[in-house]
C-alpha cells in the first residue's frame, strides 16, 4: 500500500506481494502493477508516495478497479468541490477512447449480424 503525498491524489495498492532489501541510502527504481485506492481523487502522477505496512489479502475487491473502488469508497473523505478531474472520469475517459478505436480498427463483415451489448457500461 502507497500513500500519496500529494492531497487528493489517490493511493496505490500493489497487486501483488514484491520482496526485496536495500542497502541504507540505496535507491533503487521499480515498476509495479497497483490500483488506485479512492475514484473521487485524481490519479497520481510524478507523486511521492510513501510505502505502508498495510496489506490488504483474499478480498475479492482486489480483482478490478472498480470492484477495488466500491469496497473503499465509502471510506474516502471527499474531495473539495472543484479539485480537478478525478481518476474515475479519466478511466472513463480512456476506456470510451478505447473502445472507439477498437471498434474502428474491427469493423464487423458486410451483411454479419453485430454482437450483442451484453457488458454493462463502464462509466454511469
Amino acid at each position: 500500500f502507497f500513500h500519496n503525498l500529494d492531497r487528493f491524489y489517490q493511493p496505490l495498492l500493489l497487486l501483488k506481494t514484491v520482496e526485496g532489501s536495500l542497502a541504507r541510502g540505496e535507491a533503487r527504481e521499480l515498476h509495479l502493477a497497483a490500483l488506485g485506492g479512492a475514484s473521487s481523487y485524481r490519479c497520481p502522477s510524478e507523486s511521492t508516495m510513501r510505502l505502508s505496512g498495510y496489506a490488504m489479502t483474499g478480498l475479492d475487491a482486489m480483482k478490478t478497479q472498480q470492484d477495488l473502488w466500491a469496497h473503499l469508497d465509502p471510506f474516502v473523505i471527499p474531495p473539495p468541490v472543484g479539485i480537478g478531474a478525478c481518476a474515475r472520469d479519466a478511466l472513463c475517459r480512456a476506456a470510451e477512447q478505447m473502445r472507439a478505436a477498437m471498434s474502428e480498427e474491427f469493423e464487423e463483415p458486410t451483411g454479419a449480424a453485430a454482437p450483442e451489448e451484453s457488458a454493462q457500461p463502464l462509466c454511469a
